[in-house]
């Protein structure tokens, strides 16, 4: 099995990024009181083999930006939760893929 198959999802604030990573762990959708950090493993059979994701739920607010960065950490894939005009998180995104050795080191 894969050993690093994190999942960083970032976005705007009280967009749902809580609700539908619940629905996804729970199968349930419920609106969130909004939260800072949360993680959790899910498993699934996929073509006979398990496959565990890890996901990383991180606040958009922007006093919690330090603390997100640092979910970016061994992260494969990262989802985007944003409002439609909203650029702040591509920029933080790309800087940190311009420079990895700031989430790395």
């Amino acid at each position: 099995m894969e050993n690093n198959n994190n999942i960083v999802v970032v976005g705007d604030g009280y967009v749902g990024k809580t609700s539908i990573l619940n629905a996804i762990k729970d199968n349930n959708f419920e609106e969130q009181i909004p939260n800072v950090y949360n993680d959790f493993e899910y498993t699934e059979v996929v073509n006979g083999k398990e496959c565990r994701l890890r996901f990383i739920d991180t606040a958009g607010q922007e006093e919690y930006d330090m603390l997100r960065k640092l979910s970016y950490r061994e992260v494969r894939i990262v989802i985007l939760f944003i409002f439609p005009k909203s650029t702040k998180y591509f920029q933080e995104l790309n800087q940190i893929y311009e420079n990895p050795t700031t989430v790395n080191s």
